[in-house]
């Protein structure tokens, strides 16, 4: 099982379906951590240099933020923003990455508490942030119910107001950055329409959740590859 560093107040924390429920634990190997940050996807896509041009720090980490339209259960349209961190939280964003969907297939749901799970992959070599290279081209990707520990980020966001509205991120990887697509199912981040982040709507207790266009936001940050 794999765990999720907070540096807002130093412990462990894993936020994870496993086996069909929802688990805390202190166990396993770093995995992904907090984003103390605003968690928005930045709208600088550059990398963050100083004035020779060279990198200011070394991207460790990244967000897995996107935008994904609905339409009668099916996704139409959807993005993938990559926001490259820094090992120090203190750094921020160094550059963010947007990267087309070449292929999203839908997939049985691994827990009841996520609606809508799609396969997707992407081109990591089409980045142009240092460190692009590294993410995985394959991953799974889902939308669901908001789960309690990532109610935090949304109230550290701005959104505690208008929560009831909003609605869960989740994804899967194979190793090394998880331990599988069909394996860890990590509750990561939140999600809403327009309206949803205005609080002109209730969320769906089940799915498939309303057409629309949903912005997903990254709270926990998942750990990038080393280079081989």
């Amino acid at each position: 099982m794999k765990r999720m560093k907070t540096f807002m107040d130093g412990r462990w924390l894993a936020v994870v379906l496993a086996g069909g429920f929802v688990a805390c634990s202190a166990d396993g190997l770093s995995n992904a951590r907090l984003d103390s940050a605003t968690g928005d996807p930045t709208e600088d896509t550059g990398p963050d240099t100083d004035d020779s041009g060279e990198l200011l720090a070394d991207a460790a980490w990244f967000a897995l933020d996107g935008e994904i339209e609905l339409i009668d259960g099916s996704a139409s349209v959807a993005t993938i923003n990559i926001r490259f961190l820094a090992d120090e939280v203190g750094e921020g964003t160094l550059c963010t990455d947007a990267f087309e969907v070449l292929a999203m297939q839908p997939r049985d749901v691994p827990d009841p508490l996520v609606f809508h799970w799609w396969d997707v992959v992407i081109e990591p070599a089409s980045g142009s942030c240092a460190g692009a290279e590294r993410l995985p081209s394959s991953l799974r990707f889902g939308l669901g119910e908001l789960y309690p520990q990532v109610v935090a980020g949304v109230d550290q966001h701005g959104l505690g107001d208008v929560k009831d509205s909003l609605y869960g991120s989740y994804a899967s990887f194979d190793a090394p950055v998880g331990d599988g697509v069909d394996q860890t199912t990590y509750a990561y981040g939140y999600a809403g329409t327009e309206g949803d982040r205005l609080g002109e709507t209730a969320a769906v207790e089940a799915g498939p959740m309303p057409d629309g266009l949903y912005l997903v936001t990254a709270f926990y940050l998942f750990e990038l590859p080393p280079e081989e």
